[in-house]
C-alpha cells in the first residue's frame, strides 16, 4: 500500500477506529476519557468513533463504573466490547470424531458438542461431511445462534492441508479420502470463511492463547502420540513451511534408524520413538525372557501391551518397563535436541497421548535435552490442555482470521477478510 493511500482521511479514520475498538476489547469496561489515554485520540475524535461503534453494535455502553474507578462527581458512561455481535466455530476432525465449539468474538466457548463416528461413516466421505453437519447444526442449536451469525470456522485435521487442491496430504488415517476435495466439501457447509490447517499447528495456537505458551513468541509444541509431530510458533505465527508439512518429524531419519521397519504410514523416527515403540520393544523383552512382568500385567495377552501400561509398569519399579522407557526417552531427546538447535524455541511442550505419562517421561527427555545442547529451552512442560487442544486452536485460528482483518475494517482491501451477510464497519 502507497504512503499517499497510507495517509488519506478514510485509512486514518479506520487505524483509529481499529485502536479504539483494540483498546476496549483488550481492557474494557472504559470510559471515553480512559480510550483517549490508552490511543492517544482527541476526545473529539474518540466520541465520533465510539457513536459508530456503538451504531453498528461492536461496543455497548452502560452507567455501571468499575469499582476501581469510583470517585466523586458525575460517573463517566463505560464501554464494552460487544463480543456477541458474531460467532466464530471450531471443528476438531478425525477418523473416528468430530467436535464442534461455538465461542464468541473473545473465544468465550457457547456450546461444545461431539461425536464417536460409526465405522460405516469412517471411510466413507459422503456420509463424514453429514455427519459434520449433524454435529455443527446441535452445537448452534444447543448455543442458540444462527448459523449466518458465524464469521468464520476453524477446521483442525490430521495430516497437511494442501490449499491449492483443497486435499489433505500425509495422513495415514484419512487415506481414504486422499484424492477427495474435502476443502471444498468442508467449506459449503458455511456462509463464512473456513480456515483449514493441521491439528498440530492448531494445538501450538491454542497453547499460545490458554496454555503454557502465553506471552510466548516462540515454541513448540511436540505431539507425542503414535505419531510424532511438531505445531512450530515462530515470532508469534504458526509455520508451515513451504508446503504445508512444516514440523512432521516423524519423518526425519537417524543414523541407526531402521528404513525399512518404518512403514509406509510410519516415518523412521516415529517407528523407533513413538507410541507404537513402546509396545514393539515389551514385546521384544517378552521374546527374550525378560518380559514376564509386562505379560502378567497385561493378562497373558501381549497384543492388550501399549505405551500406558509400560509407563505405569515402570512407576511401579518394573526394571524392564524402566529400561523401555529410558531407551525411548533418549531417542525421543536426539529429536527434540536437534529440533531445539534448529529453532532455539523458548518453551516446549509435551503433549497427545504419551504426554499422560507425566514426569514419567517429562523429566527423563527434559534431563537429556539439556545435557545434549548448549542452550535448551527455558521451560519443558506437560500440556494442561489435554485433547482440548486442537479445537481451542481452531477457535482461535479463527478469531485471528477475524482479528487480523480488524473486524472487518478494511473492505476494500485485497484478500481482507469479509463476513457474508455483515454490513461494512465503515
Amino acid at each position: 500500500m502507497s504512503e499517499e493511500v497510507l495517509t488519506t482521511p478514510a485509512y486514518m479514520r479506520r487505524q483509529n477506529t481499529t485502536s479504539v475498538l483494540k483498546a476496549v476489547r483488550r481492557d474494557g469496561p472504559l470510559s471515553r476519557t480512559d480510550i483517549s489515554k490508552r490511543t492517544g485520540l482527541s476526545k473529539p475524535t474518540i466520541n465520533d468513533i465510539v457513536t459508530s461503534l456503538l451504531a453498528q453494535n461492536y461496543l455497548r455502553e452502560t452507567d455501571d463504573v468499575p469499582a476501581r474507578q469510583e470517585r466523586p462527581g458525575p460517573r463517566a458512561s463505560q464501554l464494552t466490547f460487544a463480543a456477541d455481535v458474531a460467532y466464530v466455530m471450531g471443528i476438531d476432525l478425525s477418523f473416528y470424531k468430530i467436535a464442534v465449539t461455538v465461542a464468541d468474538l473473545n473465544g468465550e466457548a457457547c456450546a461444545t458438542e461431539r461425536l464417536v463416528l460409526k465405522p460405516t461413516d469412517q471411510g466413507n466421505a459422503g456420509a463424514f461431511i453429514k455427519a459434520v453437519n449433524k454435529v455443527v447444526s446441535k452445537a448452534l442449536k444447543s448455543a442458540r445462534i444462527e448459523r449466518s451469525r458465524l464469521w468464520a470456522v476453524g477446521i483442525g485435521v490430521p495430516g497437511a492441508f494442501d490449499a491449492s487442491s483443497g486435499m489433505i496430504k500425509l495422513a495415514p488415517t484419512l487415506a481414504r479420502w486422499s484424492h477427495l476435495p474435502l476443502g471444498s466439501m468442508l467449506r459449503n457447509l458455511f456462509d463464512c470463511p473456513v480456515l483449514i490447517e493441521n491439528e498440530v499447528h492448531l494445538s501450538v495456537l491454542a497453547e499460545q492463547r490458554w496454555g503454557g505458551a502465553v506471552d510466548v513468541r516462540d515454541a513448540v509444541y511436540f505431539h507425542a502420540g503414535i505419531g510424532l509431530a511438531l505445531g512450530l510458533l515462530i515470532r508469534g505465527e504458526i509455520y508451515r513451511g513451504s508446503e504445508g508439512i512444516a514440523g512432521e518429524i516423524g519423518y526425519m531419519v537417524g543414523p541407526n534408524d531402521d528404513l525399512d521397519a518404518a512403514s509406509s504410514d510410519f516415518g523412521p523416527f516415529e517407528w523407533s520413538a513413538g507410541g507404537l515403540a513402546f509396545t514393539r520393544l515389551a514385546r521384544e523383552a517378552i521374546a527374550f525372557g525378560t518380559g514376564d512382568a509386562l505379560l502378567k500385567r497385561a493378562g497373558g495377552k501381549p497384543e492388550a501391551i501399549d505405551a500406558k501400561l509400560v509407563f505405569e509398569a515402570a512407576r511401579e519399579g518394573d526394571s524392564t518397563a524402566r529400561g523401555i522407557v529410558a531407551a525411548i526417552a533418549e531417542r525421543l531427546a536426539i529429536g527434540v535436541a536437534n529440533v531445539c538447535c534448529v529453532l532455539n524455541p523458548a518453551v516446549v511442550i509435551l503433549g497427545a497421548g504419551l504426554s499422560q505419562a507425566g514426569s514419567a517421561l517429562l523429566e527423563p527427555l527434559k534431563a537429556r535435552v539439556a545435557a545434549m545442547i548448549p542452550m535448551p529451552p527455558r521451560d519443558f512442560i506437560v500440556s494442561e490442555l489435554g485433547p482440548r487442544a486442537v479445537i481451542l486452536g481452531a477457535v482461535e485460528h479463527a478469531l485471528r482470521a477475524v482479528e487480523d482483518a480488524r473486524f472487518n475494517l478494511f473492505p476494500e482491501a485485497p484478500g481482507a477478510f469479509q463476513p457474508t451477510r455483515e454490513p461494512a464497519l465503515v
